[in-house]
């Protein structure tokens, strides 16, 4: 990325962030989730190498982009509380230690 691209980006992130974060803020209502959130929709655009330029509705371009990783949030955290759900109704002779279900919880954060 050259330097023009980074000013670009740096303009557009400045112009647009305070935005989107209280926009996701509203959506999540917990301020680090919308933190981590509108920095992750601008590392998806960062990724996608988009020229700011070029976009011609900001603040939809991103609403779109955070939406995706508001919906990403919540199907994990209910994939998650489905299986500690599922293991408070294990009996305690098969159940897997707690050991086991932070591995097992980790392993399936890292397959979605």
């Amino acid at each position: 990325m050259d330097s023009t691209s980074t000013r670009k980006l740096g303009f557009f992130f400045s112009d647009h962030h305070r935005w989107l974060l209280q926009h996701i803020h509203k959506r999540l209502r917990n301020h680090a989730d919308a933190e981590d959130t509108a920095a992750e929709t601008f590392c998806q655009m960062l990724g996608a190498r988009v020229d700011p330029d070029s976009i011609q509705q900001p603040r939809a371009y991103l609403t779109v982009i955070a939406r995706r990783l508001i919906f990403d949030r919540h199907r994990r955290r209910q994939l998650e509380q489905a299986y500690l759900e599922h293991l408070a109704r294990l009996p305690e002779a098969v159940a897997p230690s707690v050991e086991e279900q932070l591995l097992l919880i980790e392993a399936l954060v890292s397959i979605d």
